[in-house]
């Protein structure tokens, strides 16, 4: 993954975390409508974005 798409990949999952701040249910809801997936909660969907986000950083530190 190159420095550019890192970047533009860790924007899009705080952008998206903002957003489950002010539309949780519509979050899971079209989650599970675009994309078959299924998630309990929008507290596990913020949760599961941040560990993204945190792998996301990892990999770029191994890469750079």
């Amino acid at each position: 993954m190159t420095e550019k798409q890192r970047a533009l990949l860790l924007f899009s999952i705080r952008e998206l975390q903002m957003s489950i701040q002010y539309d949780r249910d519509g979050m899971l809801a079209n989650l599970k409508e675009f994309y078959g997936v299924a998630i309990g909660s929008a507290d596990e969907l913020f949760t599961t974005l941040e560990d993204l986000a945190k792998t996301v950083n990892l990999e770029g530190l191994d890469n750079g």
